[in-house]
């Protein structure tokens, strides 16, 4: 067997064994948001399953180079082999161990520019505290409030980013993602820890619970900003979908959001006042932020 093959085999079969355990997508629950919930598993199982598949291969193939070529110098093996350049380089990888070999440069994370007015918008609320409402619950993690808003800068850009990566990986439009931004800047001010005293209304998207539920949050996962950004996004696109069905303008995505189908709770107004007008900017930012 030569060199190439035998690193091979041990990859492919790690491969192949974690991929089979890992990836595969439950899209048995229907409701709000099933499709995308179901294509974000498949996104994540595919992605971890490379991942550690290609550690596992590595250590697969590093212990069968060492017992091949136990009595063997490396050097003088890759000279006597007719190895092209990028195998050769491959077994230098193999040679090291990860820590003294890091590999190539990780390229740095896109700068993320906001202006003043796209960090999230600040609010308190008054009057008695419900008895579902989290509101005095402590927070979890120092330096949050309850309040919307009530996050640092640093903070408010994770989840800015993260509403963003979940956006593309849910393949939403760029006007679906800024909608989302728009809507997470007005009601917990980009804060995942933002709870309204009068209901249940919680994270990003301020989602009460029966609604959270539709959309995979539950008490166990609701302080997952990965999570919060999902049913954020997947709210959005199905409130795009409502809209153009229902033949209303885009101004109605937040009043959907707000008010849910009677629209009778104001939502309309606040979504012309905070919302549409902020959508355009938030495109802006997707388009320098990639």
């Amino acid at each position: 067997m030569t060199v190439f093959n035998y690193l091979k085999d041990g990859y492919n079969s790690s491969f192949n064994r974690f991929y089979q355990e890992n990836s595969g997508v439950d899209a048995s629950k229907k409701g709000p948001g099933s499709v995308s919930r179901a294509r974000t598993q498949q996104y994540l199982g595919l992605g971890q399953a490379s991942a550690e598949a290609t550690k596992v291969g590595m250590r697969t193939a590093r212990r069968g180079v060492s017992s091949a070529f136990q009595e063997t110098d490396m050097k003088q093996a890759r000279q006597s082999l007719d190895i092209e350049k990028g195998m050769a380089d491959f077994i230098n990888a193999i040679e090291s161990d990860s820590s003294d070999n890091p590999g190539p440069p990780i390229k740095e994370e896109p700068e993320l520019t906001l202006s003043e007015k796209l960090y999230g918008k600040k609010g308190t609320e008054t009057g008695p505290v419900a008895s579902n409402s989290l509101y005095n619950t402590p927070v979890p993690v120092e330096g949050f409030t309850r309040n919307a808003g009530g996050a640092s800068k640093e903070s408010q850009e994770a989840a800015i980013k993260e509403i963003i990566r979940v956006g593309r990986t849910l393949e939403a439009t760029p006007e679906q993602i800024a909608h989302a931004l728009a809507i997470a800047r007005y009601e917990s001010g980009f804060n995942m820890y933002a709870a309204a005293k009068s209901t249940s209304a919680y994270g990003l998207g301020q989602f009460i619970n029966k609604t959270g539920k539709e959309y995979g949050l539950t008490a166990d996962n609701r302080n997952d900003l990965g999570m919060q950004a999902q049913a954020l996004i997947e709210h959005t696109i199905d409130n795009f979908d409502t809209a153009k069905k229902k033949g209303y303008d885009n101004s109605y995505i937040y009043a959907l959001h707000h008010d849910g189908p009677s629209l009778d709770k104001g939502g309309l107004s606040i979504s012309k006042e905070h919302i549409m007008p902020f959508v355009a900017d938030y495109l802006k930012l997707l388009e320098t932020y990639q």
